[in-house]
């Protein structure tokens, strides 16, 4: 029996290896995350408030988001924008590939309400912190 170790630490995301299967050389036979905060990709609807890069979100219950990135096409097909929000704290809430809903917190500028837009989404793992990007 061969033991491997991880160069980091980190938790198992994906497991394609069985224990007794033969593995080709490079194969991958796990799939690891290291802890720290997650990206959550989002749709937002065209008819959204206009979102910009450092607004805040609030997943219920959950992390708060800094928006860090929107792009500039719309989806043909839902008609939404994809941004890329990334957790500010390190709460355990959020989990890779999870889909969620986030409402966003910037002032409604008529009202001085927090504007209450749901932006649905799914965490993703920080490239920064050891995963692949989009």
């Amino acid at each position: 029996m061969l033991v491997v170790r991880a160069p980091v630490a980190g938790s198992i995301l994906e497991l394609p290896a069985q224990p007794g299967q033969q593995i080709d050389a490079g194969a991958a036979i796990a799939k690891l995350i290291r802890p720290g905060p997650l990206w959550v990709e989002l749709q937002a609807a065209r008819q959204q408030p206009r979102l910009k890069i450092g607004d805040r979100l609030q997943v219920a219950n959950c992390s708060e988001l800094r928006v860090i990135a929107i792009s500039p096409e719309v989806n043909g097909a839902s008609q939404s924008l994809q941004i890329r929000a990334e957790q500010l704290d390190r709460d355990p809430c959020l989990k890779v590939n999870a889909y969620v809903e986030a409402r966003l917190l910037a002032p409604d500028r008529d009202a001085g309400q927090p504007c209450k837009s749901r932006i649905p989404g799914r965490a993703r793992k920080h490239p920064r912190a050891g995963a692949e990007g989009p």
